[in-house]
C-alpha cells in the first residue's frame, strides 16, 4: 500500500460521515420543526375547539322557539374587515360556494375578539355572565393571540352560521358550525296525553314516535300483522290488549321490557327507550305565540309594505292554494271580501297580492296567522279537493285549523307518479322519501293553539284515502277527526310530515268495517338535517341542533 492511502481513505471517511451527519442533523431538525408545528397547531385547534363551544353556548341561550336569535342581543349590525374575512379562508369549494350564495357575510354579530365583544349585560341577560368571565380570564391567558367568534344569517333558512377563527404567530384555525333551533317535528309522532285511543296492529309509523305518557295498542285476532314502528318508540310504556285472549296488559321498564319485540314489529335503533316525560306543551306555545307575533303584520298593512313579513288574518278565514303554470295562487276568504297572493315558484320571498282590483308587490315570509279559525279547502268536489303549495309556509291559529282538502307540496306531486284516490304502499312509501329529501325544497306547518281538524261535510262524508303533506302541530288540542264515529269507513290516513298534539285525538273506530281512517304516518326525514322550516317553525327554546361542522388551517 502507498503511503497516504490511509490518510485518502480516512478523509474519505471523514467526509462521508460529515454529509451522513448534516443529514441526519437535517432530518432531525425537520422532525423536531414538525414535531414543535404539531404542537402549536394542536395547541391552536384546542383553542378554537373551546372558542366555539363557548359561542355554541352562547347562541343556545339566545334562541327563541321560533329559530330566531333575541333581537336585543343579537341585532346584526357589526360591520368590519374581520366580519367579512370568512370569504377569504380557504374553504373547501362546496363550502366556499354556499358561503358566498347563502350566508350574509357582510354583517353579523361579533360574540367575542380582540377589538370587540357582546357586553357584559347581554352575557348576562344569557345567564353566562360568570362562563363569560372564566372564558375571558381563559383567553387573555395566552399572549398575542388573535381571536374572532361571530354569529351570521343564512339567508331565508330559519338557520345561523357561527364562524371562530384563531390565529398565533403564522397558524391560524378556521371554525364554522351551521345550526338551527331543535324543531318539534324531529319526531313523526310526539303527544303529551294518551287517552283510550288504540295504535293497531294494521297501522305503520314510519319514523321516531315519542310520547310522555303510555301508549294503547290493540292487536286484531285472526292476522300476523304487528303494529309496526319503522323508528325509535320512546314512551314510558306500553298498555297491549290482544284481541283474541280479551286480554290487557302493561310493558315498561319495570314489567318485562324484553316483550315488547314480540308483541310489536320495531326497527328503531335503538328499538324502544322507555322514558319519563319530556317536555310541556303549554310553556312552549306562550313563547312560541309571542315569537310568531313578530314575523307579521295585520292584512291591511300588509298590503302596502315593502318589509319582509308574513300575515295576520282580522277574521275566521278559508284558504285555497294551486299551482298553475309555474305559479302559486294563494286565495285567501276573510271578512267577505277575497285576497290572491302569488308567488312564482321557487321565488318567495318575492310575491304579488290582488284584491279590490289592485295589485301590489310584496315581500312573502311564508307565515299566516289568526286569532280566528282557519280552513283549508278546495272549490271542486269532495273526493277531488288539492291544496299544492310551493315554499316554506307556516299556518298558524290561536283558536282551530280545519282540514277539508288533500295536501301534497307541487314538486312532489309533479315528479312522483301515486293515485291521489288510492292508499299508499309502504313500497311507493319508499319512493316518495327518497324523492322529498332529495329533491323536495318546500314544506308546510299547520299550527293551532287548539284543535287541527279533518273536516267532515253533509252526512258525515270525508275524503277518503286522505293525504296530507304537512307538520301538524296542536299545543293545547287534539289532531283528529271531526264526527270520527259517524259515517263511512274512509281507509287509510297518509300523513307525510310529523305530528305534534298535547292530547291525542280519535281518527276513526277501531275495527274492520267502521268510520274514520287508519293510520299510515311517514316522518319527513329532512327535519333531522334543518332542511325544512320558516322562521315560524315550533322548536324547543334554547335548545340548537349542530348540523354542519367544516374547519380549515392555513399555515403562514
Amino acid at each position: 500500500m502507498r503511503k497516504g492511502s490511509i490518510s485518502i481513505i480516512l478523509l474519505m471517511l471523514l467526509v462521508v460521515f460529515t454529509i451522513f451527519s448534516a443529514a441526519t442533523f437535517s432530518i432531525l431538525k425537520n422532525t423536531e420543526n414538525m414535531y414543535f408545528r404539531k404542537i402549536k397547531e394542536e395547541n391552536v385547534e384546542f383553542i378554537a375547539n373551546n372558542l366555539l363551544e363557548f359561542s355554541i353556548a352562547t347562541v343556545k341561550m339566545g334562541v327563541d322557539n321560533s329559530s330566531n336569535l333575541r333581537e336585543d342581543i343579537f341585532s346584526f349590525k357589526d360591520y368590519s374587515q374581520e366580519v367579512s374575512y370568512i370569504k377569504n379562508v380557504k374553504w373547501p369549494t362546496q363550502t366556499k360556494q354556499f358561503i358566498e350564495k347563502k350566508v350574509d357575510t357582510k354583517k353579523a354579530t361579533i360574540i367575542f375578539s380582540n377589538n370587540k365583544k357582546l357586553s357584559t349585560s347581554s352575557f348576562e341577560k344569557l345567564s353566562l355572565k360568570d362562563y363569560y368571565k372564566e372564558f375571558k380570564k381563559y383567553i387573555e391567558s395566552f399572549p398575542n393571540l388573535s381571536v374572532f367568534s361571530a354569529v351570521y344569517k343564512i339567508k331565508n333558512s330559519g338557520k345561523y352560521l357561527l364562524y371562530v377563527r384563531i390565529k398565533k404567530e403564522n397558524t391560524e384555525f378556521n371554525k364554522i358550525a351551521i345550526f338551527t333551533s331543535e324543531k318539534l317535528n324531529k319526531y313523526i309522532y310526539y303527544s303529551q296525553e294518551e287517552p283510550l285511543i288504540y295504535f293497531t296492529s294494521n297501522e305503520i309509523i314510519y319514523g321516531p314516535l315519542k310520547s310522555n305518557d303510555y301508549i294503547n295498542v290493540y292487536q286484531y285476532s285472526g292476522t300476523d300483522q304487528k303494529f309496526t314502528v319503522l323508528g325509535t318508540l320512546e314512551v314510558p310504556g306500553i298498555k297491549y290488549y290482544n284481541e283474541s285472549n280479551n286480554t290487557s296488559t302493561t310493558y315498561d321498564s319495570q314489567h318485562n321490557p324484553d316483550m315488547v319485540y314480540d308483541l310489536l314489529k320495531l326497527k328503531g335503533n335503538p328499538p324502544v327507550k322507555f322514558v319519563d316525560s319530556d317536555i310541556g306543551f303549554t310553556n312552549i306555545y306562550k313563547d312560541y305565540s309571542s315569537a310568531t307575533s313578530k314575523l307579521v303584520l295585520p292584512l291591511e298593512d300588509f298590503l302596502n309594505t315593502s318589509t319582509e313579513c308574513g300575515i295576520k288574518l282580522p277574521n275566521n278565514a278559508i284558504i285555497t292554494s294551486k299551482v298553475v303554470n309555474g305559479e302559486n295562487i294563494l286565495t285567501i276568504y276573510t271578512n267577505g271580501k277575497s285576497y290572491e297572493l302569488s308567488w312564482e315558484v321557487g321565488e318567495l320571498p318575492k310575491a304579488r297580492i290582488r284584491y279590490n282590483g289592485k295589485s301590489n308587490n310584496v315581500k312573502f315570509n311564508g307565515v299566516i296567522t289568526s286569532d280566528y279559525d282557519i280552513e283549508l279547502t278546495d272549490n271542486n268536489p269532495l273526493q277531488k279537493r288539492l291544496f299544492t303549495y310551493d315554499g316554506n309556509l307556516t299556518i298558524f291559529s290561536k283558536s282551530n285549523i280545519y282540514i277539508n282538502t288533500r295536501i301534497v307540496p307541487y314538486k312532489t306531486l309533479l315528479n312522483v307518479s301515486f293515485d291521489l284516490n288510492k292508499e299508499i304502499s309502504l313500497e311507493k312509501t319508499e319512493e316518495i322519501k327518497n324523492f322529498v329529501l332529495n329533491n323536495e325544497d318546500s314544506s308546510l306547518d299547520l299550527v293551532a293553539k287548539n284543535d287541527v281538524i279533518i273536516r267532515s261535510n253533509k252526512d258525515f262524508s270525508r275524503i277518503n284515502n286522505h293525504k296530507i303533506f304537512a307538520n301538524i302541530y296542536s299545543f293545547n288540542g287534539s289532531f283528529r277527526v271531526e264526527d270520527y264515529q259517524n259515517g263511512q269507513k274512509n281507509k287509510q290516513l297518509f300523513i307525510f310530515g310529523s305530528i305534534m298534539q298535547r292530547k291525542r285525538g280519535p281518527v276513526g273506530l277501531v275495527g274492520q268495517y267502521v268510520p274514520g281512517y287508519y293510520k299510515f304516518y311517514v316522518h319527513d326525514s329532512r327535519a333531522l338535517l334543518g332542511r325544512i322550516g320558516t322562521n315560524a317553525t315550533p322548536s324547543k327554546k334554547q335548545s340548537i341542533m349542530i348540523l354542519y361542522l367544516e374547519n380549515v388551517i392555513n399555515r403562514g
